[in-house]
């Protein structure tokens, strides 16, 4: 029988937790309250738009338990993990288009860095935590359609996708990487 090396010692091991993202339901309902109908229908056309009328429940156990089960593989873009006894193997790529987050067959060039308006004009200074966003973002009157969209995408990427500590500064280049929309929506 093959012999698994988790990456993970058993001493490192934590107490698995069965939790609901209730952030992620937040953050749909703050989105869809913010959102006119067209706005929300712009949103659908983005690379988040399928997610916005999830209800998704999320088990850190199942995770937990996934991850004590992979195996060490040196190939950089591989993750591999022992499933009942078979060797299951995901490239980024196949990892990436099994969620429909990213489509290798498009390749989209991005354009020249245009700044951090987005940032600029509705935040107005840099550092701007998570916990900034989430409380500002509600009360922000956008100047249109496509910038509302915009932010609302980089509420949902910090939010929902990346699981950060809310006093975490936002990531700058997703406000200006939102700029171009059919790069943003094209990277992996």
């Amino acid at each position: 029988m093959e012999q698994i090396h988790s990456r993970f010692l058993r001493v490192d091991w934590y107490p698995a937790q069965y939790t609901t993202l209730s952030h992620i339901k937040h953050t749909n309902i703050v989105i869809k309250r913010k959102l006119s109908p067209a706005q929300l229908d712009m949103f659908r056309r983005t690379i988040f738009g399928g997610f916005i009328y999830l209800n998704i429940i999320f088990s850190s156990g199942l995770i937990h338990e996934a991850l004590l089960r992979e195996i060490v593989d040196d190939r950089e873009e591989c993750m591999t993990f022992n499933i009942i006894g078979s060797t299951v193997t995901f490239k980024k790529v196949e990892f990436l288009l099994v969620l429909g987050l990213w489509s290798p067959t498009l390749i989209i060039e991005r354009t020249k860095f245009v700044g951090y308006r987005l940032r600029d004009t509705y935040f107005k200074r840099e550092g701007l935590t998570l916990f900034d966003l989430e409380k500002e973002y509600p009360e922000c009157e956008f100047a249109n359609d496509e910038d509302v969209v915009k932010v609302s995408l980089v509420y949902y990427m910090e939010l929902t996708m990346m699981g950060k500590d809310k006093h975490t500064s936002i990531d700058s280049y997703l406000f200006q990487g939102t700029n171009d929309l059919d790069c943003f929506n094209n990277m992996d």
